[in-house]
């Protein structure tokens, strides 16, 4: 589908309609359904925030996790989207560690802020299996 947007309305020409070439105009509140989701526009319970308060960090997802970290998207991807991202780039939070800026930086999305997030909580979670290794004298 090719999508064309104009100062307030969005002309459309689907693959069907494409070779009579006849525009198809939709509102604003109708082009919604293409964009991505922002975290905003789901269901309260669907929240990553909402949810975690409600029911236990223990109850969400490796990109729910990520997303609340993350705390924002930007214009093309929702904080879940670029969270996803993240997570199937490097194949999960194992795959983040020790990782540096620069294989982050390749994201795009991903400003120094977020960054230092996601640096200083895999920082915390070091320290913290760590701590627990040496309390058992593993290490």
């Amino acid at each position: 589908m090719k999508i064309l947007k104009t100062n307030r309305s969005v002309h459309c020409r689907s693959l069907t309609n494409y070779q009579s070439g006849q525009n198809l105009q939709v509102d604003e509140t109708q082009i919604n359904v293409l964009k991505m989701p922002k975290i905003k526009d789901l269901p309260l319970e669907e929240r990553p925030r909402e949810k975690l308060l409600e029911h236990g960090a223990d109850e969400l997802s490796d990109v729910e996790l990520l997303a609340i970290l993350l705390r924002t998207g930007t214009k093309e991807k929702s904080a879940l989207d670029l969270a996803e991202e993240i997570l199937n780039k490097f194949g999960g939070f194992k795959g983040m560690s020790g990782r540096d800026f620069e294989d982050f930086k390749k994201i795009s999305g991903l400003s120094d802020a977020k960054l230092a997030s996601i640096s200083a909580t895999l920082e915390i979670s070091g320290r913290i299996v760590r701590q627990v290794l040496k309390d058992y004298h593993i290490i």
